[in-house]
């Protein structure tokens, strides 16, 4: 890329397993890191959003237990000595349907158990209207009978924390008020 000038391009692809997610992860990585971003944050910014985007986008599957769901496509931006300046991530093919109905055997989107755990340890599920005693319908399948079985996973609780986190890392916030919604709904 800087040899020449000329911009590159990276196609992963592969069957459901082969490690496409993974190696695009150490990719980012990499170039983040020959790139030198000018500032740390910016790197852990790239870092991050990649993380905060399978959460949003990757399930659990009969193959798979985090298996990708829709296609991504990760613009970097340098400058014409190779240092890294930004990056956008698109998504696409999103798999939608699995937010209301899951095959036997396959789970929603790990967003929302991350989500429910976290707000559970938190003592929080009441301030989202979300139920204590048994989980919403869109996370009940045959791996999930009881709501202990989802608060008592310590690794969706860690990754509800490393969520949080990342939203703090890219400049959001976990709580937005009903005003904002409403001011944004204005203009």
């Amino acid at each position: 890329m800087v040899t020449y000038n000329s911009d590159q391009c990276i196609v992963i692809s592969g069957e459901s397993g082969a490690g496409k997610t993974e190696s695009a992860h150490l990719l980012v990585q990499q170039l983040t890191i020959l790139g030198k971003a000018n500032n740390r944050t910016l790197q852990e910014k790239i870092l991050q959003v990649n993380n905060l985007v399978e959460a949003f986008g990757n399930a659990c599957t009969i193959i798979n237990d985090n298996s990708s769901r829709f296609g991504k496509y990760l613009e970097m931006n340098f400058t014409s000595a190779g240092v890294v300046i930004g990056a956008q991530i698109s998504e696409y093919l999103l798999e939608k349907s699995r937010v209301i109905h899951q095959a036997v055997g396959e789970k929603n989107f790990h967003i929302f158990y991350y989500i429910y755990a976290g707000l559970a340890e938190k003592k929080k599920l009441a301030h989202y209207k979300l139920p204590e005693n048994k989980p919403p319908r869109y996370l009940q399948n045959e791996h999930l009978r009881m709501v202990q079985d989802l608060l008592n996973n310590s690794f969706y609780k860690s990754q509800f924390e490393l969520i949080e986190q990342c939203f703090k890392v890219i400049g959001f916030t976990m709580e937005v008020s009903f005003n904002d919604i409403q001011a944004k709904t204005l203009f």
